[in-house]
């Protein structure tokens, strides 16, 4: 049998496994599909409908991801105590919020739903990782989580291109009106078709037990070095993000290079986390990992060398865009892996709250640097890579880590 085949094969077994994770796959993908024009459409709605400066934009943005990061934790501690699915639900209720932003057309109304957002979107990640965790194999956590994502990345691309037809033919109100009329039968769909799963009623932690733990289970030398390992290749991605497609722009002037570029990168860190997530589950994690992030750190090397020059920022950025979605890939199994049973949900909180700040840092760092000093903005951010390098030997050398590679049948 082929490496293809077999990575093929280990796809289908993944999805098929149980009802209950091909249901939320199908589930999710739907509910990225009705989303998927809001974020892309934000700032234009913005300019166009609000006639407000693209600073708005990035106060809500800013808004709804710090509190994404502060209540992913929460989403944990529900996730664990009453059950993913519950956590979910909470955050889907941001879906028609996010729906009703395009239909108000109120700033200060606006910013208030970005607190709702933010909230919504930290209970939706973490119960929706918790939930791939409790229903997808255990031996293909890394097949399962390019699915998860890859179900994600898909729907949202198609909702946004829906949502580009729906504007071209009428007005954001339209778009709003259709986002939230698809919304309902979404929730509807989770609340009473897909299944629960958490403990028996006898077993289950009260919530504030399950907060209470978080401090033990900070303590612990493999998940602090995790969710420090997350928040620096993160606060890189954050970063790198913003700036290549910048750079692109301001080296080239041509938008089609620009796209051509994100979809090129896109497809390629997509492909990257399919191949990659299956084979880790044979092989384990640890030197994928640890080559994913010395391949960044090579990347970052090159683009504070390559940042004057098109070609070749083109390449090594694409290279860092697909090592880091691999890496991506392997972050979600790895708190599985570390976790005992019934902290999952914690654990999924402790990698998505790192996530969440780094993504503002990178922000951050991209506007003070990127336009005056790109080449020294990698060049610093390729030091955090080296130190996440050691953050993550650290992680993989602890003696309290729980690795188990068990390979699937």
């Amino acid at each position: 049998m082929s490496v293809a085949t077999q990575i093929a094969t280990d796809y289908v077994r993944t999805v098929l496994a149980d009802r209950r994770f091909g249901l939320f796959l199908l589930l999710l993908f739907i509910n990225g599909m009705v989303f998927g024009p809001f974020l892309p459409f934000l700032p234009v709605y913005v300019e166009e409908e609000l006639k407000l400066s693209q600073t708005f934009t990035a106060n809500f943005r800013t808004v709804s991801f710090f509190l994404m990061a502060a209540f992913v934790l929460l989403g944990g501690v529900l996730s664990d105590s009453l059950g993913p699915k519950k956590s979910m639900l909470v955050g889907l209720v941001g879906t028609p919020v996010a729906a009703a932003i395009f239909i108000v057309g109120n700033p200060g109304i606006l910013l208030g739903m970005a607190v709702y957002r933010g909230i919504s979107e930290g209970f939706l990640n973490g119960g929706g990782q918790t939930y791939m965790i409790a229903t997808a194999p255990a031996t293909r956590l890394g097949a399962a989580t390019a699915v998860y994502f890859l179900g994600n990345t898909l729907g949202s691309a198609i909702g946004s291109l829906i949502g580009g037809v729906v504007l071209e033919l009428s007005s954001f109100l339209a778009l709003g009106f259709v986002m939230l009329a698809a919304s309902g039968p979404v929730l509807l769909a989770i609340l009473f078709l897909l299944p629960e799963v958490q403990p028996k009623k006898s077993e289950r932690p009260k919530v504030g037990e399950v907060l209470r733990g978080y401090l033990e289970i900070v303590g612990r030398r493999h998940v602090w070095t995790l969710s420090t390992m997350q928040f620096l290749r993160t606060t890189f991605w954050g970063a790198a993000s913003l700036t290549m497609p910048f750079l692109m722009n301001e080296l080239t002037g041509s938008k089609i290079a620009v796209s051509s570029f994100n979809t090129a990168s896109l497809v390629a860190g997509m492909a990257s986390m399919i191949v990659v997530g299956a084979i880790s589950d044979r092989v384990g994690r640890r030197r994928i990992v640890l080559a994913c992030i010395a391949g960044i750190g090579i990347a970052s090397a090159f683009l504070a060398l390559s940042a004057g020059n098109s070609a070749a920022l083109f390449v090594a950025g694409m290279f860092a865009t697909t090592v880091a979605w691999t890496l991506s890939g392997q972050v979600t199994p790895l708190a599985k892996e570390m976790s005992e049973p019934g902290e999952e949900g914690r654990l999924v909180g402790m990698i998505l709250f790192p996530w969440a700040l780094g993504m503002l840092a990178g922000a951050q760092i991209h506007g003070q640097l990127s336009e005056s000093n790109p080449g020294l903005m990698f060049a610093l951010l390729t030091l955090l890579l080296v130190a996440t390098y050691g953050l993550a030997e650290l992680m993989f050398r602890s003696a309290a880590t729980r690795m188990a590679f068990v390979r699937p049948d």
